[in-house]
């Protein structure tokens, strides 16, 4: 089966320093690629090294697909560039909604809580069939 795959992204730096910095809070980028988008991540993280900067910077975004979908969210960027991957980042929500990804603070208790959650609501299907369908990138 062929999945769709991503047409581009646009990324809004949602807080930070409004002078001095290589990425503009409030001014928003489109990028082509999942590597660009994570290059452009890494920028902001790299922009939060060089200012000393503790915490994250949230940073919203918006990826439209190829059949003219879309998912959008929020990535909370670190000086550490840990969390700079938004294909990883969705694939790991999606996940989570599916019930396929249990991220490391829920407990075991809360996990299975959860995903009943998940299922009951339609979230578990309709997050599987997004994984399914969709091009995530590596």
């Amino acid at each position: 089966m062929t999945t769709i795959k991503m047409e581009k992204i646009e990324i809004t730096r949602g807080e930070g320093p409004t002078k001095n910095c290589c990425i503009t809070v409030g001014k928003t980028f489109t990028v082509k690629t999942w590597g660009q988008a994570k290059g452009h991540l890494n920028m902001i993280a790299h922009d939060m090294r060089l200012r000393g900067t503790i915490g994250y910077d949230k940073t919203d975004f918006v990826v439209t697909f190829e059949n003219g979908g879309t998912y959008a969210g929020r990535a909370d960027v670190t000086a550490d560039g840990d969390d700079t991957d938004l294909a990883q980042l969705i694939r790991e929500e999606m996940g989570f909604q599916a019930g396929t990804y249990r991220p490391r603070h829920i407990g075991e208790s809360d996990w299975q809580r959860l995903r009943a959650e998940h299922e009951s609501e339609g979230y578990g299907q309709s997050a599987r069939e997004f994984l399914a369908d969709y091009d995530l990138g590596d």
